[in-house]
């Protein structure tokens, strides 16, 4: 687990410090979202975490792009 807390590390670095965007996307958010993933199996709480985070982000989109809509 510490090991591919550290990859995860490195790789989100190198995404960060990479001026000339020619750092693979797909491969940095892939490996987050495995991360991620492997942790919502292993926690309970932590499902919870991440679907009220979830559920909160999508209400919040929901209600901006509503008042974007009527100009609020």
């Amino acid at each position: 687990m510490k090991a591919l807390l550290a990859k995860v590390k490195e790789v989100v670095g190198r995404f960060f410090k990479d001026r000339k965007g020619d750092h693979n996307l797909l491969s940095t958010v892939g490996l987050i979202a495995i991360v991620v993933g492997i942790l919502v199996v292993a926690s309970p709480t932590l499902r919870e975490q991440i679907m009220n985070m979830i559920n909160n982000a999508l209400s919040s989109a929901s209600s901006f792009f509503n008042n974007a809509v009527q100009g609020k």
